[in-house]
């Protein structure tokens, strides 16, 4: 049997998904101490994780803004609750998310 992997470590959930300050966050560098200077870097740089891939930049930060945005429509508890940015926004409906994904694909082109 395959074990299980924990979304958690991939770099990108754990900007997502943990908080500095909350508990999440002790309790998830508690048992992951290696990972935090770097996450800290991470989330303090300056001019952004991808400076140095300045002329991707735009396609990188829409690429990462649709998934973060589609985040919203997936319907997990954990991805709406504990996270401050997505707690205070509104349900969601089904049509909702059908304007969201057409306006996306609209402005890549699709018609």
């Amino acid at each position: 049997m395959k074990k299980r992997f924990d979304e958690r470590n991939t770099m990108f959930s754990r900007m997502f998904e943990i908080d500095p300050g909350t508990e999440k966050y002790a309790n998830y560098y508690a048992e992951y101490p290696e990972l935090e200077k770097t996450d800290k870097l991470l989330r303090t740089h300056p001019e952004g994780v991808f400076s140095d891939r300045i002329q991707e930049n735009a396609l990188i930060n829409g690429g990462f803004g649709l998934l973060w945005d589609l985040r919203r429509y997936s319907g997990a508890e954990s991805v709406v609750q504990g996270n401050s940015q997505m707690e205070n926004q509104p349900p969601l409906t089904p049509q909702d998310l059908t304007q969201f994904l057409q306006n996306t694909a609209a402005s890549y082109g699709a018609v």
